[in-house]
């Protein structure tokens, strides 16, 4: 169940009137991300796939085996995304990252190849993140990706293979300052 204020939030306010959007309305009972988007849908990631409420009903993307233009798997992780050019990134727990195309309602999709040496790094998105200068970065099970949107590759980064233990390629948080990008390793 989600539950989601149905009045703006003020810090004197004690009275709040909330609006449950359930199963039965279609949501899928686990949702793991949340995202407002700049044309004012609420975006859903669920444990069954990509979900759009418009304020009065849901509309489901999900896999569909025989569609390529189809999102990639219906398990998506915790990090909906939308960039500055106003895209929609949706990374997956197994499947990769996909991004939405909002005139055609399609994704395009990018999943790691180990015989392409441009391909996104691993399949597990962890987080999506755009830096001040308008770069797509992705965080994944083996690596921190740039995105290329021009090539439609990525260029991988990894720590030095010389510190590295079993396990210590995934990258579990990352902020922005005016000094640069930080990363948080799982050490």
């Amino acid at each position: 169940m989600l539950i989601r204020p149905d009045s703006a939030i003020y810090s004197q306010q004690s009275d709040y009137t909330f609006q449950h959007l359930t199963p039965e309305q279609g949501l899928p009972h686990t949702v793991y991300s949340i995202l407002k988007g700049s044309r004012g849908f609420m975006w859903f990631a669920t444990i069954n796939g990509l979900y759009r409420y418009d304020g009065q009903s849901f509309k489901s993307y999900r896999y569909q085996p025989d569609d390529s233009s189809s999102i990639s798997g219906n398990l998506l992780s915790s990090y909906l995304f939308e960039d500055k050019d106003a895209c929609i990134w949706v990374g997956t727990q197994a499947n990769g990252l996909n991004k939405f195309n909002r005139s055609t309602e399609t994704f395009e999709r990018f999943k790691y190849n180990p015989n392409d040496p441009g391909c996104i790094s691993n399949n597990k998105i962890r987080l999506l993140f755009q830096d001040a200068s308008g770069v797509l970065w992705i965080a994944t099970d083996n690596g921190l990706n740039k995105y290329h949107p021009d090539t439609k590759e990525f260029s991988v980064y990894k720590p030095d293979a010389n510190h590295l233990k079993s396990g210590d390629n995934v990258i579990m948080s990352l902020f922005e300052d005016k000094k640069g990008v930080f990363l948080g390793w799982n050490r």
